[in-house]
């Protein structure tokens, strides 16, 4: 039952491989997401419009996605922030974007002592 297993990992492994090297119209698009204080945004979406094609990012804000050559739009969200469509100027350039929070967090005034 173990050598199945390793056998269809492998088999699909090859498979991916032969997919992605058979895929030359595609590139890497790497990008970083901040907020307008440039701290990194951890675990903000990011998708290729019009496809499912999508990846998060990392705890720096960075995030890698295959992306077809040619015009593509990123759409990028995180919670409590406004969702920005980006049009890639070519897929293997740097992208850095910056998404403003829906609301400034306001904190609650402190009771008074009396």
């Amino acid at each position: 039952m173990r050598a199945r297993y390793i056998l269809l990992a492998g088999s699909l492994l090859a498979a991916t491989t032969a997919s992605a090297q058979t895929r030359p119209d595609s590139v890497v698009c790497t990008g970083r997401v901040l907020n307008p204080a440039s701290v990194p945004l951890a675990g903000a979406s990011v998708l290729l419009k019009g496809t499912v094609v999508a990846t998060s990012t990392n705890a720096d804000g960075v995030f890698h996605l295959m992306v077809p050559a040619g015009p593509q739009v990123l759409v990028v969200s995180y919670p409590r922030h406004l969702a920005v469509q980006y049009p890639i100027p070519s897929p293997d350039s740097l992208v850095v974007i910056t998404l403003h929070a829906t609301q400034p967090r306001v904190t609650p005034p402190r009771p008074r002592r009396q």
